[in-house]
């Protein structure tokens, strides 16, 4: 009797552990927008000024994942503009005076109970008559699974 009470308690432990995917979805877009959007508010380097104009150039994705890059630089954009601090154009063509860039990397770990997954979200601005990197910033998302001790 205590070894079946020992087993239905292990498998209810196994069964009920919380799991995750490792994959890109909208809690990591939000997670790093939002996290983005503060680091650039609150960055001295960062002329807060409506007379100075900004476009939201290409952010790479390099990770294991599809991840919609327009629509973390348009969370990004719209949050800034929001702040009535920015004034973006959409058109590179148009003059502006600084320019934000990013990539997206990730490393996958995997090994036989479990999964990991590492996001790199690198974003610069660039003044454009100077060519120069006056900011950059790094937010990092750790995603980890872990297979149930039973898994069916």
């Amino acid at each position: 009797m205590k070894l079946l009470l020992i087993f239905l308690s292990l498998f209810n432990i196994a069964c009920s552990h919380k799991t995750s995917t490792v994959h890109w979805g909208s809690k990591e877009l939000k997670e790093m927008s939002k996290n983005m959007v503060q680091e650039i508010l609150k960055s001295p380097p960062i002329e807060l000024s409506k007379k100075r104009v900004y476009y939201f150039g290409n952010i790479r994705n390099d990770s294991h994942d599809q991840i919609n890059t327009k629509a973390l630089a348009q969370k990004i954009t719209h949050a800034l503009t929001k702040s009535k601090n920015f004034t973006f154009t959409n058109d590179k063509n148009s003059p502006y005076d600084y320019m934000f860039k990013g990539k997206i990397s990730s490393i996958f770990k995997k090994n036989q109970q479990s999964k990991e997954m590492f996001f790199n979200f690198n974003l610069i601005l660039i003044e454009q008559k100077s060519s120069s990197i006056v900011w950059s910033h790094s937010v990092e998302i750790r995603k980890f699974y872990t297979r149930p001790l039973l898994d069916w």
